[in-house]
């Protein structure tokens, strides 16, 4: 079905049928984009654009009518997330690297029937489903997306990675209020830690990184902050402490008693004389007028009482 700019196109140049097409290059690194014409039985092909494909954003000729314009798009985000999967599949086999097979002639595309993803039946100028040129690595990213963590690299995303780790590992604190705040992570969830850390650790040793002038540059500080933050939260309250998780929350959402301003100027020592008086229960008798619902009023006043004589 075409859209009504379309229509009106057709009725002007007395079209039949038209069709628009799209092309990728080899290797994939520019798209073209041809109408078909057909007039009075004659094909006529018209080449409308070329693009990099590799680009987020795509500018158009005004030749485009809008719905032809949706429809490239559909075509072209459904080829880049086709290759990204591709990526994806040949990391988990152990493969890096390589480039977009792209589908031509029946004849070029049995060259790579035997190579994973493969998809013979791709329409001609689209992605194979297949890589050419990727290098198999000697450790195998059983676990990990290879290439998702590239970009994350890329992006300087690394210490994000080590917030989001902590801050789970620290959600596991919370989420019992019975268990005890040091015995929450499992001994699977330490070893996990302490191997990474390890790996890590020893990476940075293996390559003499100078850590010392890395911290000059607003790393420590950074982390210091990231901590100082994290130990202001309920979760970050229990790292390192001995209680119940229940009981650890409930001593922070506890009120610091406010200190007697009466008492903090009495601080001085008590003296023996005091101290008798006091333990021998015989303050009410020698000072009858003296607050002893007040430790700091009983003690100034004792204390004053005490200086006249």
């Amino acid at each position: 079905m075409f859209g009504k700019q379309e229509e009106q196109y057709l009725k002007q140049q007395q079209v039949l049928r038209m069709s628009t097409s799209y092309k990728l290059n080899r290797n994939a690194t520019k798209i073209s984009i041809h109408r078909y014409e057909y007039v009075g039985g004659k094909k006529t092909v018209t080449k409308l654009c070329t693009l990099d494909f590799n680009t987020e954003h795509f500018e158009f000729p005004d030749s485009l009518s809008q719905l032809e314009q949706a429809r490239a798009l559909a075509w072209i985000d459904n080829q880049k997330s086709l290759i990204a999967e591709a990526y994806r599949v040949y990391a988990r086999e152990g493969y890096v690297g390589g480039v977009p097979v792209v589908s031509e002639s029946g004849k070029y595309n049995k060259k790579f029937k035997n190579e994973i993803g493969c998809n013979l039946n791709a329409p001609a100028y689209s992605f194979l489903g297949c890589l050419k040129g990727a290098r198999k690595i000697s450790m195998k990213a059983n676990s990990a997306n290879s290439i998702e963590f590239k970009k994350i690299i890329d992006d300087k995303q690394l210490p994000a990675i080590s917030k989001c780790i902590i801050s789970t590992l620290c959600q596991k604190l919370i989420a019992d209020p019975e268990q005890m705040a040091h015995k929450a992570l499992s001994d699977a969830d330490i070893a996990q830690v302490v191997e990474s850390n390890l790996l890590i650790s020893k990476f940075i040793t293996k390559m003499k990184i100078n850590q010392a002038q890395v911290r000059e540059d607003g790393v420590e500080k950074r982390v210091d902050d990231f901590f100082d933050e994290l130990l202001n939260t309920p979760e970050g309250y229990l790292i390192g402490k001995r209680l119940k998780v229940g009981t650890l929350l409930t001593q922070r959402e506890r009120p610091e008693p406010k200190p007697d301003p009466v008492l903090e100027d009495v601080l001085a020592p008590i003296s023996e004389e005091e101290r008798e008086i006091i333990s021998t229960g015989m303050v009410t008798e020698r000072f009858p007028h003296l607050d002893v619902n007040t430790p700091g009023s009983l003690i100034k006043g004792m204390r004053s009482q005490l200086s006249k004589r």
